[in-house]
């Protein structure tokens, strides 16, 4: 079952068509993303006690006027994490939504500690982002 996230910032409209029109701009806002070859990613990051660098795939971006979507998926281990962010520009302020699926035997096991660690990565890239284009 999808969780979903949103939020609004101000923002220069130039700026933003001009730092989303690469994908490349974007996966470089993922918080501690290292060993970028395209598309493909590695993300060191913390489930509570545990660090561990996972496997992340820009999988999906698209460019729709004003709009941009990204479909991003992050494996580890026992937990696969789909991501589905998209965010419209008018005028000078920028609305975002995102979607997160977690599946694999981990889950369970990880529970809310997994889902805080998830929503924490989303806020810090939208955070990110949001400075880059303010």
């Amino acid at each position: 079952m999808p969780n979903p996230l949103s939020g609004k910032f101000n923002a220069n409209q130039d700026k933003v068509k001009s730092f989303l029109s690469s994908y490349s701009n974007f996966i470089s806002c993922i918080p501690n993303v290292k060993d970028i070859k395209d598309k493909s990613f590695l993300i060191d990051t913390q489930v509570g006690a545990i660090k561990v660098t996972v496997n992340g795939e820009l999988t999906d971006y698209k460019i729709s006027g004003d709009s941009y979507t990204s479909v991003m998926k992050v494996t580890g281990p026992g937990v696969t994490v789909t991501i589905t962010t998209s965010l419209t520009a008018k005028g000078n302020e920028v609305s975002w939504t995102s979607e997160y699926k977690l599946e694999g035997p981990m889950v369970i096991m990880l529970g809310q500690t997994l889902q805080n660690t998830v929503e924490t990565m989303i806020n810090q890239t939208l955070e990110c982002i949001k400075n880059k284009v303010s």
